[in-house]
């Protein structure tokens, strides 16, 4: 796994519920990540992801980045 997924598995596993059925990552520069990507579109959000993906694939495969991505 790259190191982006497993950040987000671990701060998916390590949350803990608070009062008011939030759901509390521990850190709050991590909760102020999470609030800022809920106010980014869904559309945009899977967007970002495809692009984050594709370069972490090219990387990983290919041994660089291309001016494309």
């Amino acid at each position: 796994m790259t190191a982006l997924s497993e950040q987000a598995k671990d701060m998916l596993t390590n949350a803990e519920p608070r009062i008011g059925g939030k759901v509390g990552i521990g850190s709050e520069e991590a909760e102020a990540e999470l609030r800022a990507a809920s106010l980014i579109s869904p559309k945009r959000r899977l967007t970002r992801l495809g692009l984050q993906l594709a370069r972490e694939y090219q990387r990983d495969f290919f041994g660089g980045e291309d001016e494309w991505l």
